[in-house]
């Protein structure tokens, strides 16, 4: 079964069809400087086909500025829906890899450091995106504390004790693996959730852009 044309697609088809018509006539009227019309002995109605057509124009105009400035909006609201999609996304993969790494008694130094390089390189690639499209300033102060958090779980998640600390708060490297203790564990859910309230500033802000 075919599907109905929208109202504003018959409207621009029936103008288009006017336009025709008028400038059909026009061709007719061109040695003419109207077409008079009798009613009655002494009444007439006068048409001018230049008129008609300037009318019938005008109006296809108007149609067609309106119907590309609603396609524009309607493609706005897209692009940030899609890129508020990626920004969830990233929040709710970020915390699965987080909770999988406290889950474990001890993990490899290096895998630590590759997986918050690779969230790291993904939040800037987003956060350009955001900035590229005007749906967040540049360089804006609350982008500036979301890689910041990021940057903070990494120092907590691999913090190691100086000579100048040795009794501060720290993870056992032994043989390249991480040995995390429990206070590093519950800071680094404490930052996690500031995390998690960062992205969502950043979404609400994107949503304002429409």
């Amino acid at each position: 079964m075919q599907a109905n044309k929208p109202p504003h697609d018959n409207l621009l088809h029936f103008l288009t069809l006017l336009i025709g018509v008028g400038f059909g006539y026009l061709i007719f009227a061109l040695s003419f400087n109207g077409f008079n019309f009798t009613i009655a002995k002494d009444v007439g109605i006068q048409f001018d086909f230049f008129q008609v057509v300037s009318l019938a124009v005008t109006a296809w105009l108007a149609v067609y500025v309106l119907r590309r400035l609603n396609k524009k909006d309607e493609f706005k609201k897209m692009e940030i829906k899609i890129l508020a999609d990626y920004f969830i996304d990233f929040r709710k993969e970020f915390e699965a890899v987080i909770k999988e790494l406290l889950s474990e008694k001890e993990m490899p130094l290096i895998l630590i450091t590759s997986q918050m390089k690779n969230y790291r390189t993904r939040l800037e690639m987003l956060v350009n995106t955001a900035e590229q499209h005007k749906m967040i300033e540049k360089d804006s102060l609350l982008t500036s504390k979301l890689k910041g958090k990021l940057y903070d779980i990494l120092g907590i998640l691999t913090y190691t004790p100086s000579k100048q600390d040795p009794e501060g708060t720290y993870v056992t490297v032994k043989n390249g693996n991480v040995a995390i203790h429990q206070e590093q564990i519950d800071k680094t859910y404490a930052k996690l959730y500031e995390t998690q309230r960062s992205i969502f500033e950043v979404i609400i802000e994107i949503n304002k852009s429409t």
